[in-house]
C-alpha cells in the first residue's frame, strides 16, 4: 500500500465532529487519523530500541512499501522482514502498518 496517496483514515465508530474534523483537515492538505488510533498507550517504545534492520524495515514499510519489496532491495527474504515488522510492531506498540506510518510521520521523519 502506497500511504503517500492516504489522506485520511476514520474508523466507523468516529463521531460526526471528527469526520468534520478530518474533511478540513484533508481540504488544507493535511493527513488526518482517527483519535482512537493515535492512542498515546501505543507508542509505548522508542525507535532507539530498535535493531539496524528493524529500524530499516520501519522506514521502508512507513513510506508505503510492501514486505516483498523491502525484501527485495534489502537482499533478505520475504519471511525475514515479516520477522522484523512483528518485532517492530510489538516494540513500537503498532497494530498495522497505517499505524507504522503516523508514527514515522509523528516523529518527522517522513516528509
Amino acid at each position: 500500500m502506497d500511504f503517500r496517496s492516504l489522506a485520511a483514515h476514520v474508523t466507523k465508530g468516529a463521531a460526526s465532529d471528527e469526520l468534520v474534523a478530518a474533511l478540513h483537515s484533508v481540504a488544507n492538505g493535511q493527513p488526518y487519523l482517527s483519535s482512537d488510533l493515535k492512542q498515546p498507550s501505543m507508542r509505548r517504545a522508542g525507535l532507539e530500541e530498535l535493531s539496524e534492520r528493524e529500524q530499516e524495515v520501519f522506514m521502508r514499510l512507513a513510506r508505503g512499501e510492501t514486505p516483498k519489496q523491502a525484501a527485495s532491495d534489502m537482499g533478505i527474504s520475504v519471511k525475514t522482514v515479516y520477522l522484523h515488522r512483528a518485532s517492530l510492531r510489538a516494540k513500537l506498540g503498532a497494530f498495522n502498518d497505517l499505524e507504522l506510518h503516523q508514527l514515522a510521520l509523528e516523529r518527522g521523519l517522513l516528509a
